[in-house]
Formats: structure tokens, C-alpha cells, sequence
């Protein structure tokens, strides 16, 4: 069921559209069945994003948003004088619509400041006495299926179900470029397979421990016809140094080469990508790539696992999990088992079954 203050028609004179999401990226990514979703709604209107800095270039390459909005929320846009200036620098754009699937107290402030008349966002959020229209955040549903519940105030009967796997075209950007340019400067061998591997997360307790990342691609590299590539941000090229150097075998690194649109190409380019619950995953859904997924602290059901036909979950079946919804900095039981015990044979079992003819 919608809340809604009844101002406005729905869909009234909407000509400018601003959607606020300042989370991680995997959060940018589940955004964007959200964007496609409103460009069909109101084909004529201008799209605006507004987003963490690091993911601005990446999001100017979708092709329905018109403007990328840099927003450095932990540093030059932190504050309530950076608030008020943001603020002032939206109401300039005159937008008529402000989605907000970001649930903080922050991103409400910044629409309502602005003066967008019509801001619609969730329930039961530390923001939602500053939104217009509220939309309860329903948890037995996808991620990108969530997001997509802004545009209930908007929708009428006889509208069909929208598509909730984030997608857009990379094969023919910039991304796609920078890519190859990376493959061609490693020398990266042609006709061979490629095994996108992903060890890196934000949280802690969600990263797969290195010994078993080293473990697995040694498996790998068993099967001659198959090529590792370890893809990530800078922060995860150690991490994906160390697993390589442990292992002694032959793997790649595009971590902390690419940006996040290479990164794309990248997994794009590969037969497989494997990687914790990050982000990732969720680069992987939007070009069709089969996902392995390995998911400790968090389980799927928690909306944000991979959903197409040739993707799979594995995890332990354990007491304690799940034990948080974002996962953590450490294990609150201090053992880590649901990543410990889960091990590289058990991965690699499950891969080797993927990519089987």
C-alpha cells in the first residue's frame, strides 16, 4: 500500500527527475531497473543521478541519465553547510520529482531543501516524515524489485511488470575501450576462457578467506583452456596479489586498474565470474554474466543475490547465519565459519558444474 499526500496527478508536468543514491555501488547498480523504469514513464523528461563521486563516470555511460551529480558525502559535501549548499544547487535545476531510494535522514534533507515539490521515498525511514509520498519497503522481494516500488504512486493498472535485473548496454562505450586497451597492454591470451574472480568487499565478514581465493585458483589453472582474472577497486588489488602469490599460479590483476565501467567490460568479456555478496555481483547481472556467488554472513533472501537462470548461491547451512544484513568487520562469534569452512573444493565443485557444456 502507497502513502501519498495527493499533491499533483500522477505523472503530472514532469520534466525534470532526480534520484538520489549515495550508498555503495552495489546500491548504484540496483538502482537502475529505477532509472530504465522512470525513463519509460516520462520518456520526455530529463533523468538527473545523484551519486557518490568515485561511480560519477561510470553512471554517465547509462544512456537514460542525462546529468551525473557528484556528491563526496564524507568529504567536501559532508556538513549542514555543504547540505544547504547542495541544496541551493539543485533548486537551480528545477526538478518536479526527486526518487529516493536512499534511506537516510541526509538524502530526504537534500530533496526537501531543494524544494522538489513531489519526493517520494520509503516508509519507516529516518527521512520519510520529509518525503511527499511514501512507499512501504517490502523485505520478501529483490532488491532492484524494492526500488522500483517508488514509481507505485505513478503506475496505473494496465502497466506490465517491470524488468528488475539492472541493465544497460556496455559493449559499445567507452568502458568496452578501456577495457580492451587493459588486455592488449597485459597481453592477455586469446582463446582461452576467462574466470573473473572478485575476493574483495567492503565488509570484512564477507570476504572469502585469501588461503581458499589461492586454493581455488590453483584449481583453475588445472584446466589449460581457462584464464583468471582477479577484478576489483584499488583497495582490493593486495588482496588479489597476495591470493595470486599464494597460489604460485597464473592470474591476472585488473584490480585497481579499471574503473568501474572497465571493470564491467571485463566481467562482460568473461564465461564466469565468481565473488562474494558485492558489488560485483550485482556489475555481472547487468551484462548476463553467470554469477557464482559465495554468501557468508548474508543470505539471499535478504533481496541482493544474483537472479538469472545460469547463477548460483553457496553457502553453509549454520545457526548463526545470517548474522547481519550487511555482514561486518568481524565475526560477532569470533570463528567465521560460514567463510572458513566453506571450502575452495566446494567452490570450485559448484564452478566446474557451470561450465560444463
Amino acid at each position: 500500500m502507497t502513502v501519498s499526500s495527493g499533491k499533483g496527478p500522477p505523472g503530472g508536468d514532469i520534466r525534470r527527475i532526480l534520484i538520489i543514491q549515495t550508498a555503495f555501488l552495489g546500491d548504484l547498480v540496483l538502482t537502475l531497473p529505477l532509472t530504465d523504469a522512470s525513463g519509460r514513464v516520462w520518456p520526455d523528461a530529463a533523468i538527473d543521478v545523484l551519486a557518490r563521486a568515485p561511480y560519477a563516470s561510470f553512471l554517465a555511460l547509462h544512456p537514460r541519465v542525462q546529468r551525473v551529480i557528484p556528491f563526496d558525502k564524507r568529504g567536501a559535501d559532508r556538513g549542514l553547510s555543504a547540505l544547504f549548499a547542495g541544496a541551493r544547487r539543485l533548486r537551480a535545476r528545477d526538478y518536479q520529482l526527486a526518487l529516493i531510494p536512499h534511506r537516510s535522514l541526509r538524502s530526504a534533507l537534500l530533496a526537501a531543501l531543494a524544494g522538489i515539490p513531489r519526493r517520494v521515498g520509503f516508509s519507516r525511514t529516518a527521512g520519510s516524515p520529509l518525503h511527499t509520498d511514501r512507499v512501504p519497503r517490502r523485505l520478501d522481494v529483490h532488491e532492484s524489485a524494492r526500488n522500483l516500488a517508488l514509481l507505485e504512486p505513478f503506475r496505473s493498472q494496465e502497466d506490465g511488470a517491470p524488468e528488475t535485473r539492472p541493465r544497460f548496454e556496455i559493449r559499445a562505450t567507452p568502458a568496452a575501450d578501456e577495457f580492451a586497451r587493459w588486455r592488449d597492454s597485459v597481453g592477455l591470451p586469446d582463446g582461452r576462457r576467462m574466470i573473473a574472480l572478485a575476493p574483495g568487499s567492503v565488509w570484512e565478514t564477507k570476504r572469502w578467506p585469501e588461503a581458499h581465493w589461492a586454493e581455488l585458483l590453483a584449481r583453475i589453472n588445472t584446466d589449460r583452456s581457462l584464464l583468471a582474472v582477479f577484478v576489483g577497486g584499488p583497495e582490493d588489488r593486495e588482496l588479489c596479489l597476495r591470493a595470486r602469490d599464494a597460489s604460485g599460479a597464473e592470474a591476472f590483476i585488473a584490480a585497481g586498474e579499471l574503473s568501474v565501467g572497465g571493470s564491467a567490460a571485463l566481467i562482460d568479456a568473461a564465461g564466469l565470474l565468481i565473488t562474494g555478496d558485492t558489488a560485483p555481483l550485482h556489475l555481472a547481472q547487468m551484462v548476463d554474466t553467470p554469477t557464482l556467488a559465495i554468501f557468508g554472513p548474508t543470505v539471499p533472501e535478504f533481496g541482493f543475490a544474483p537472479t538469472g537462470e545460469n547463477d548460483r548461491v553457496i553457502g553453509l547451512d549454520l545457526p548463526c547465519r545470517p548474522c547481519a544484513i550487511h555482514g561486518g568487520s568481524e565475526c560477532p562469534l569470533g570463528h567465521h565459519h560460514c567463510m572458513r569452512r566453506l571450502s575452495a573444493d566446494y567452490a570450485w565443485n559448484a564452478a566446474a558444474r557451470m561450465l560444463s557444456p
